[in-house]
Parts: structure tokens; sequence; C-alpha cells
């Protein structure tokens, strides 16, 4: 792929109004950040060409390491080159997905003999599976640490999505445009397909959503303790260890806020941006890439409403709660409709949620028994479920009893 790379490059070089050219009395601030912005896209290029797409990105033996220096050293000779903070926010994103210490820890917590994997346990749209999550702790002898993964969000993930979030509000508020050469391989075996993408604000809207999405999922996997020891019965658990369930240091639930905040608002720029754009569309990304990624439907008008209404919807959510409808998560669960007040879920989150379990006994160290007829500390659980009654919580405490 080397020769492609350097294909991608000498082409990228000769694009002309997006980069500065070479001065005979040595390059300029300038000229030397598009030298570096060169440098990184041939680097990035090298390390994703080829990758399976239908694998996880820590699974691609990637490092994109030093693309991300030189998108990162161009910026300090130009902080406002829009392909340097275009590149940089890609790179940082990968080089946390792409993490080698992310594959081990997953490969720890979820191993390929359990059958279950991240996915399984949580998958984005559809919700937790708790089948899996019981099998995965039934099963397992030597504990559950899921703090090691989130020490990792914490000192990895989260200070690699800052920068990209940066880096994509300095390009949106400069109002960038920025022309990248990509290959595709062609389906078919005849030739490779060689585009040049026009990337926008519109586009950067979009990918910060999905940094926003990355930055909110982590702070929630970041929130609460869930560590359990190979030697602890479900009694000790949940009776006698002292962290289990409380609430983490550093802020993660009300962080989660914010970035969900912010997601909904950079979807609504998004469609904003995308209905008003008069320039012409055949090399920017969305259509660009039609015939590969079927994304042709974003232009239509009713397209770009559905994604201004999402993120409205997002706002309207977070300000008034949101109605959950347990049925749409698991078929089994009861047809019960719960409002959820995310704005006290999240920025007045519970500091041990053991506190507001409902009135128990055990039958033996692995065998919880729920009191009859079904109470709760605080049915409202301190406001978060503000319409909620102990009669309420029965059908649900009886389903989620089922699991284990």
């Amino acid at each position: 792929m080397k020769t492609k790379t350097l294909l991608c490059v000498a082409v990228c070089a000769c694009l002309g109004g997006a980069l500065a050219g070479c001065g005979s009395e040595g390059p300029t601030d300038s000229e030397r950040a598009s030298e570096l912005y060169l440098d990184g896209l041939n680097e990035l290029y090298e390390e994703i060409s080829g990758v399976d797409a239908e694998q996880a990105p820590w699974e691609w033996s990637s490092d994109v390491a030093e693309a991300a220096a030189r998108f990162d050293e161009a910026l300090t000779y130009d902080p406002d080159h829009c392909g340097a903070l275009l590149g940089s926010a890609l790179c940082h994103v990968l080089l946390a997905a792409t993490d080698q210490e992310l594959a081990e820890i997953l490969d720890d917590l979820f191993p390929v003999s359990s059958g279950t994997s991240p996915r399984a346990l949580f998958w984005y749209m559809d919700g937790p599976d708790l089948a899996a999550a019981r099998d995965l702790l039934r099963e397992r002898d030597d504990g559950f640490y899921f703090s090691v993964l989130q020490s990792w969000i914490e000192t990895k993930a989260l200070p690699e999505l800052a920068i990209a979030d940066e880096r994509l509000s300095r390009f949106e508020t400069l109002g960038c445009e920025v022309d990248l050469v990509v290959i595709l391989p062609d389906t078919l075996g005849a030739r490779d397909q060689l585009l040049v993408l026009d990337l926008d604000v519109t586009d950067a809207y979009f990918g910060h959503a999905a940094v926003d999405a990355l930055q909110a999922a982590c702070h929630c996997l970041a929130s609460y303790d869930v560590d359990v020891s190979g030697s602890q019965t479900p009694q000790d658990v949940i009776e006698y260890d002292p962290d289990f369930l409380t609430l983490r240091a550093n802020g993660h639930l009300p962080a989660t806020y914010d970035e969900i905040t912010s997601l909904g608002i950079n979807l609504e720029l998004a469609a904003e941006s995308l209905a008003g754009e008069t320039d012409g569309q055949s090399d920017d990304l969305i259509t660009e890439t039609g015939g590969v990624i079927e994304l042709d439907e974003l232009l239509e008008g009713s397209s770009v409403d559905l994604v201004r209404q999402a993120g409205e919807e997002i706002g309207v959510a977070l300000a008034t709660g949101m109605e959950v409808q347990l049925i749409d998560v698991d078929p089994t669960a009861p047809d019960v409709s719960v409002l959820v007040d995310l704005d006290e879920l999240m920025n007045d989150p519970l500091a041990d949620l053991r506190e507001y379990l409902p009135d128990h006994s055990w039958s033996s160290p692995y065998d919880m028994v729920i009191t009859k007829p079904v109470t709760l500390p605080d049915p409202t659980l301190d406001g978060i479920t503000p319409d909620m009654e102990n009669e309420d919580w029965a059908p649900i405490v009886d389903w989620l009893r089922g699991y284990w």
C-alpha cells in the first residue's frame, strides 16, 4: 500500500488551494505546518490501509501515534491549519480506540470462552443485556475487576477524546473546509477508487456528535464501582462490600449530562449546516461516499429534519425527563413506562445504589429473597423516578429477580 499512500500525498500536495507551497528562502510557519500535515497523512494512511472494518478498532493492530504527532506538531506552527485540526481529531480518537492496552483489558474482562463480549453486554441502541451480564458473572470464579477498564478510561480514553473535541471545536469556529484524498478498494477487484472529498463544518458537526457520544459513554461507564472479587458471594457484595455500587469520584455522571447536551446541540447544528449548504455537493463526504456508504438519504429534507428532531428531543429529554418503555429494552419485561428525570439522575447522582434496594432477606449467601409486598425505602429514588410508587416497582422487581 506504500505506493498508494505516496500517491495520496502527492495528489494532496497538488491541491494547491488547501496547502501552502514551498519558498526558496526556507519554509514559513504555514508551509512547515503543511509539510507536517502531509507527513501525518502519509503515516495515517500507512497505518489504517487494509484494516478490517468488521473488526473492533482495538483488534486492528494499528498505531497512529506518529500520525498524531505530525498533526499536533503542525498545529504548533499554525494553530488554525484546518487539515491538521481534522487529522489530529481523528488520530486522537483512534489512539484510544486502537490502544492495545484496551484490547488486553477487554480480553480479560470478557474472555472469548465465556461467549460474551462488550457488544453482547451492552449494544448501543438496545440497552444492556441482563442475561449476558448474569451469565458472565456466574461463570467467573476469579472476580470481575471493572475498575481496570474505568482507570483506562480516565487516564487514556477521556484525555484523548478531549483533544479531539477541542480540535473539532476549533475547526468549526474557523469555518474550515478541507480537501482530502481517500483510496477505497474496489469491491469487484478491478482497481481501487481514488476520491477527493470535501470535508467541511457539516461533517465536523456530525463527527463532533460522535465524539460527544463516546465521551458520554466513557463517563457513564466510569461512574459506579462494580468490582467483584472471586471470593465474594452475592450477600457479601450487597451487604458488606464498602464500595460496590457506590459513586466513584471525578464527577463522571454530571460530565455525562454535559456531553449528552453537547451531542444534541451538535446534531442540531449539523442539520442546520447541512440544510443551509449552497455549494456544489458532488465532492462532499456525504455525497461522494454514497456508492460505498449509503448516506445519500441525508441530503433529503426529511432526513435533515430527522437529525434536527433527534437533537431537539435530546434537549427536551434532558430538561423534562425521558419515558422508558421497559418492553423496548427486553421483550420479557413488564409493559411498564417509567419517567426518568435525567437531570436528577446525572447532576445529583445517588451515592450508594444499594440504599434504594427493596426490602429483602437472604435464604443463603447466594439467594436474595424480596419481601412481599415489594417495598423500596424511596420508590422515587430520590426524585429520579418521580412518578413511581411501590406497587409500580413490583412487576419490575419480579422481572429483574427472574434473571438472578
